[in-house]
């Protein structure tokens, strides 16, 4: 079978190079990073003519068993200088970000990527020719970085093959006939797509006029691209085939997110999900709904959240804070708000220096500090990993909310208050990951698996599925919805997007231990970050002491639980029913961009990510893992 670059959708894929120790801890492990801040990585300067003449003289060299001890120190001049092609162009990538409008950023950061993929073909040659030579001595085998990129498949030929072209022109595509604006003449005034939720929240429109316009915005904008879309999963469908699985969701569990709970086991969970968590999730909105007051729009800088960042972590443990320590002493994060940057946030790797990177553009209200929170347990995380290669997404994702849950404990010291509003918004928002994380993979193994899928099927169970999940009324009239296609993980993570429910519900599994003994909970949540991100997901969690974190029976505790803690009576209790009327309260959404923020991070890091799929699978294939 041949091995394709396909994109999946990691928030880090970095190395750790060999740095003076600045962390450890009683359960995290010691890593190595360096003392090298931001500013003064970002004005190194990459030679790729430079690194193309080596990596030739290495190869000419390795043909003389003469030459193997003095080669040692050639290799690692090239993989130093093939992580530095990697950071600059990771840090152009981020000038694209920082300044959505430069585009002289942009223009960088295309010539910066086309010279890592170059980098990247030439590197894996090199390491390859060396092996085979009578110098293969000095080569190690065991460095995570030559291991990974030794055998890295790079086409048949020294190409990307085909269909694979034609699967990322087709991606392509999608992101450029979804960026573009649409707009409806209604009631005499033209109204545009990227301008609705400004209208609602402004009182520009009411509900009705909002819910008609966005019904016929994303109906046009679904026919534009949902043709695409079609096309993408022929394409998938041929891989499954070729790599012999039984359907395209096998495929991708296996060969692109290594997990162990696979497609046919999340079936029980889904129905779990739906009997359990969609009323539970209508319940947290109406004592939402019942609070005093809405805290939303509560001011808060950047400078005051990782001061109550910081104040939270020392009182859970200690541990956590060297990474905070590392982040705020080299400058290896941009929380400041700016008109220019783009509206999102996420946490990436600098493989140069092995440091973890946090981006976002901040509200400068509340909602910024959960969502440091979340970023900063990715950066927890990353910041002890042992290898680029070190991440399991389903994993990825309970470090960053488990470490949100957790934090909840804190939530009236740091929050006075607002804090219970606060906390029931962040466990609403969780809720709601779960639930939107079973309906969209339930809609993904319903595209691949029928045979002739069209446009109209595709929106038919769509709209079923948002009647079976609680965001429309059962007696709907409408046979079809649309805005399945604003959804990227769809077109270009195919089976991603179940990751926000399978860690949503292994995370709660921590928050559970803690409300019985808040140490045992963050010493679960220390351990479990402490194991990386290289294991299966079932397995991992096992060895931490959390079980079977997707059956129904811990739904049924969960709900038994969040209903105990928020003093929810069944009295009150509710099916989800109608989603508009949740939709429509625009504080809620306003601060619950929790869910909002993990889909657009996914946004930043998707291009970013298809650089390293090669080199995960090989070293995965390498190690067992």
């Amino acid at each position: 079978m041949k091995k394709r670059l396909l994109a999946v959708f990691l928030t880090a894929v970095m190395i750790c190079s060999a740095m003076p120790t600045v962390f450890a801890g009683d359960v995290l492990p010691e890593r190595d990073h360096g003392s090298v801040s931001y500013e003064e990585l970002r004005a190194m300067e990459y030679d790729h003519q430079a690194f193309l003449e080596l990596a030739d003289e290495i190869k000419t060299r390795s043909a003389d068993s003469a030459n193997k001890d003095t080669l040692s120190g050639s290799l690692s001049e090239l993989r130093e200088a093939f992580l530095l092609c990697d950071t600059i162009s990771t840090i152009r990538y981020l000038d694209t970000y920082r300044d959505v409008t430069d585009m002289d950023a942009n223009e960088a950061y295309i010539q910066s990527t086309d010279q890592y993929y170059e980098a990247s073909e030439v590197f894996s040659d090199t390491l390859q020719t060396v092996y085979l030579s009578p110098c293969s001595d000095a080569l190690d085998t065991n460095d995570d970085v030559f291991s990974a990129f030794l055998w890295a498949d790079y086409g048949d030929e020294g190409g990307v093959d085909e269909t694979f072209i034609r699967e990322q022109n087709l991606i392509d595509s999608y992101y450029a006939k979804i960026n573009e604006d649409v707009s409806v003449e209604y009631q005499g005034e033209t109204h545009w797509f990227y301008d609705l939720d400004y209208a609602y929240s402004q009182g520009l429109i009411n509900w009705v006029d909002y819910s008609y316009l966005y019904d016929v915005m994303t109906k046009l904008r679904n026919e534009k691209v949902v043709d695409d879309y079609l096309e993408l999963v022929s394409i998938r469908k041929e891989y499954a085939q070729e790599a012999g699985c039984n359907s395209v969701a096998d495929y991708y569990d296996s060969y692109c997110y290594y997990r162990d709970c696979y497609s046919t086991e999340r079936e029980d969970f889904y129905g779990a999900v739906k009997s359990q968590i969609v009323p539970l999730a209508g319940l947290l909105y109406d004592a939402l709904c019942d609070m005093p007051e809405d805290y939303s729009m509560t001011p808060m800088d950047s400078e005051e959240v990782l001061s109550t960042l910081r104040t939270g972590l020392e009182n859970l443990s200690p541990e956590l804070l060297p990474a905070l320590d590392y982040m705020t002493e080299y400058g290896y994060y941009d929380m400041e708000a700016s008109d220019k940057k783009a509206s999102t946030g996420f946490t990436t790797l600098l493989s140069y220096t092995n440091s973890p990177y946090i981006f976002n553009c901040p509200t400068g209200t509340i909602s910024d500090f959960s969502d440091t929170v979340h970023e900063f347990g990715h950066y927890t995380a990353y910041f002890c990993a042992s290898s680029m290669y070190d991440v399991n997404l389903d994993l990825s994702e309970v470090h960053s909310q488990g470490l949100e849950l957790l934090m909840l404990s804190q939530y009236e010291t740091l929050l006075g208050e607002k804090a219970s509003w606060a906390e029931l918004n962040t466990v609403y928002n969780m809720l709601i990951s779960m639930i939107d994380g079973c309906l969209y993979d339930e809609l993904e193994q319903y595209a691949y698996a029928e045979d002739n899928l069209t446009a109209e099927k595709m929106n038919r169970k769509y709209m079923s599925l948002l009647k079976e999940y609680g965001y429309k009324d059962a007696d709907d009239p409408d046979e079809e919805a649309y805005d399945w296609t604003e959804i990227p993980h769809l077109f270009e993570q195919p089976f991603y997007y179940i990751s926000y429910g399978i860690s949503a519900a292994a995370a709660f599994s921590i928050w559970e231990t803690a409300q019985g003994d808040l140490d045992a909970g963050v010493d679960q949540y220390l351990r479990l970050v402490s194991q990386g991100e290289s294991g299966y997901f079932t397995s991992t969690l096992h060895h931490v002491g959390i079980d079977d974190p997707l059956s129904e029976t811990h739904m049924m505790q969960l709900a038994l639980e969040l209903t105990a803690a928020y003093g929810m009576g069944t009295e009150n209790a509710f099916s989800l029913g109608n989603m508009q009327d949740i939709i429509e309260d625009v504080s809620v959404i306003l601060y619950g961009g929790y869910f909002a923020a993990m889909v657009i991070s996914g946004l930043a890091v998707l291009i970013f990510l298809r650089k390293h799929k090669k080199e995960m699978r090989n070293y995965r294939d390498k190690t067992g893992n």
